[in-house]
């Protein structure tokens, strides 16, 4: 993956992919309960967020499309190491 490139809004990737403030929100909260690197269940980001849970899936849909996070065993989503 190219190292992201920033604007004065939002951080695009090299390959044109847009990451708004949703998204960084969303990765904050995936690192922060992902302490261990076991992996993090949508139930959690849930409960994190207080969202239903129809919507964290959609919302890693979309960051797992964009190679931020993808998904393990065991419904385990795990973030990518990205060297910025």
């Amino acid at each position: 993956m190219h190292a992201p490139l920033l604007s004065t809004k939002r951080l695009v990737l090299a390959n044109s992919a847009l990451i708004t403030a949703s998204h960084i929100r969303y990765l904050l909260v995936l690192r922060k309960l992902d302490k261990d690197a076991n992996g993090i269940r949508s139930v959690d980001v849930a409960n994190e967020f207080g969202f239903a849970k129809s919507s964290i899936h959609d919302m890693l849909n979309v960051l797992m499309r964009l190679n931020l996070v993808k998904k393990g065993i065991k419904r385990a989503y795990f973030l990518y190491r990205v060297r910025l």
